[in-house]
Parts: C-alpha cells; sequence; structure tokens
C-alpha cells in the first residue's frame, strides 16, 4: 500500500497592506505572494511508542520502545501496521559464531542484532602439539581436528648412523608430505636411523 498524501490545499487571500503602492510589477508579485497563506497539512510520520489510530493511520509510523529510541518504520496497509525494511538492508540470517566477536544476526527487515560479546580463547579454537616420529611415521592430529584445519613442520630430532667413509658428504633431510607421513633420509648411505621433532597447530 502506497503512503499518500492527496489532502486537498485552500489558499487563502489575506488583505493587502493599507498603505500598498502599485511602484513596479516586482513590489506587487511580492505583495501578492506575502498575503497569500496555506493551512498547517500536519506531519507526514507520527513517532509514539504506543500503536497510532483513527487519523493518524494515513500517517508512517516511527515506532519507539520504551526508552523512546527508534525500532522501525510501519505502515498502515489497510488492516494492520506493516513494517518496512530499512534502506540499507543486508542478507537475512546469522554472521559470526561463538567464537567470534561479536556474532550477529539479520532479520527481514534489515534490523541488525549483535549478540553479547564473546570472549576467543586458544583453548578452544586452537590445538598445538609437539613430539617425536620416526621415518615413515605419521604426525598425529590434535583431538577434534581434521586435517584440513592443521598446518605442521618437522625439524632434525636424533641422528644414529654408521658408515667407513668420514670424509663423503651426508646430506640428512627430515620432511613431511601432505599426509603427515614423515620421511628421513641421507643418514649414513642407508645405514642408520633418525627421528624427527614435529609440532602441528589445528585452529578452527
Amino acid at each position: 500500500m502506497a503512503i499518500t498524501n492527496n489532502q486537498a490545499l485552500t489558499l487563502t487571500a489575506d488583505p493587502l497592506t493599507v498603505s500598498f503602492c502599485h511602484t513596479s510589477l516586482q513590489d506587487t508579485h511580492e505583495e501578492f505572494a506575502n498575503k497569500i497563506t496555506v493551512p498547517n497539512i500536519g506531519a507526514a510520520f507520527t513517532a509514539s511508542e504506543s500503536t497510532p489510530t483513527g487519523t493518524d493511520n494515513d500517517k508512517l509510523w516511527l515506532k519507539l520502545n520504551g526508552s523512546a529510541v527508534p525500532i522501525g518504520w510501519y505502515y498502515w496497509d489497510g488492516s494492520a501496521w506493516t513494517e518496512t525494511s530499512v534502506p540499507f538492508t543486508a542478507p537475512t540470517g546469522s554472521y559470526g559464531t561463538t567464537s567470534q566477536i561479536p556474532s550477529v544476526t539479520v532479520d527481514a527487515n534489515g534490523r541488525i542484532t549483535a549478540a553479547s560479546n564473546n570472549t576467543l580463547t586458544a583453548t578452544d579454537n586452537v590445538a598445538i602439539l609437539t613430539g617425536t616420529v620416526s621415518n615413515t611415521g605419521t604426525i598425529p592430529l590434535p583431538s577434534g581436528y581434521t586435517e584440513g584445519q592443521c598446518k605442521w613442520m618437522v625439524g632434525v630430532g636424533t641422528i644414529t648412523a654408521s658408515h667407513g667413509d668420514h670424509n663423503s658428504n651426508h646430506n640428512v633431510t627430515f620432511t613431511a608430505d601432505s599426509s603427515r607421513v614423515v620421511t628421513t633420509s641421507g643418514i649414513g648411505a642407508g645405514i642408520g636411523s633418525g627421528v624427527a621433532n614435529y609440532i602441528i597447530i589445528g585452529v578452527k
């Protein structure tokens, strides 16, 4: 239902100034304009906590709460007061989670409601594990975390090697692949063993 104001306006011509003397067309124009009055047609909207009735049904209603804070705009659709959407509407739904500060909800009329601020704690959202793993072993996942939520790395831990040529170069490599499987290589030309230190961090 469109909100319109089609009230007829009645122009009233008040008496001209007694001493008025026509000296120019501009003076005459201004005198006529100044002596024409228009009645007050009233406000285009009403702001109140209580629901408007009667003649106020043809106005927009700015609904207030008990503290005179605006709640929203309403119009009379012929049978009930209907809330209008605010101009800067956003997609309806909830944004954020209990681990974000704060989470908000947008209703169908664009009203944004923020939840209470939540405290972000590392114990609830971040897990860190450290330890050692041998060649071909797999770095364990933190409890409750998926592989996609984790990042990991390994470093040299313990090297045990036995070989005869102490003058040759021996490159030691400790790696972990995308499946968290650890490889230790280059130890004593294949005669030896190694244990890697690892750290894995999970974030939700």
